[in-house]
């Protein structure tokens, strides 16, 4: 994945998978707070625009809130940023959806 984990960029990560259209980012409240500056920079309408969805690592009934949001904004792929927990949820969540989805591990990152 392109991108450092310093500063994921979710727009690289999407053009690296081909991902045309909206994008949903999901990631926890921390991580919505270390990096939304960069993907505002970085995902902006020239690929459909993106909505961020902050979740709780912990709860593994994000993955229908995921699915909910992703329904609603027609999103063409998903990207998760944080710990394998977020990964994973969103991964499912992908999977349930059949769209594509890009991981960023960022660390533990908990709200």
């Amino acid at each position: 994945m392109a991108g450092c984990m310093n500063q994921p960029q979710p727009a690289e990560a999407v053009i690296a998978a081909g991902i045309e259209g909206p994008l949903l980012v999901v990631a926890t409240g921390e991580t919505v707070a270390r990096f939304a500056p960069a993907w505002a920079a970085n995902c902006g309408p020239n690929r459909g625009g993106y909505r961020v969805l902050v979740i709780r690592a912990d709860d593994p009934s994000e993955a229908e809130q995921i699915i909910a949001e992703a329904t609603l904004l027609a999103a063409a792929g998903i990207v998760a940023v944080g710990d394998d927990t977020v990964l994973a949820t969103a991964t499912a969540a992908g999977q349930s959806l059949a769209v594509p989805v890009v991981t960023f591990p960022v660390g533990a990152v908990r709200d």
